[in-house]
């Protein structure tokens, strides 16, 4: 599967965790996803004790109006607010989550359904769990 837009859905994708690395703030991870196609990036804030991502880890996302379903401590999902949307040129539109104070940062050449301040739920899930 490619990246797609649906009703309620307003944005899938299946990808791969391309880097994960230590924020200044002690504790805090900035991931970043890629699609598998190349088109559609994800960089998000986590915390170690909520959920950590490692490089090469496959992971399907879903921004979705409506609360999706997941997997108890498994699945990263956030409530969070769009708080800036710019076009980044080439083709590139830019997105600004806010969950709250974490930041996810997702760019695309598509154009989403979505409004400054909309709220939506964002979800990170590993394709495969290890225990």
């Amino acid at each position: 599967m490619g990246w797609r837009m649906a009703s309620s859905v307003l944005l899938e994708f299946k990808g791969r965790v391309v880097d994960s690395r230590r924020q200044l703030i002690p504790g805090m991870l900035i991931t970043r996803i890629e699609s598998d196609d190349g088109k559609v990036t994800l960089e998000m804030d986590t915390h170690e004790e909520l959920i950590v991502f490692h490089r090469g880890q496959e992971v399907e996302v879903y921004i979705s109006r409506t609360k999706p379903e997941y997997r108890e401590e498994i699945d990263y999902v956030v409530h969070a607010t769009l708080a800036s949307l710019k076009e980044a040129g080439e083709g590139e539109n830019a997105y600004l989550f806010s969950a709250g104070g974490l930041l996810f940062m997702l760019r695309t050449p598509l154009k989403l359904d979505v409004k400054p301040t909309e709220k939506v739920f964002i979800k990170v899930a590993p394709t495969q769990v290890t225990k």
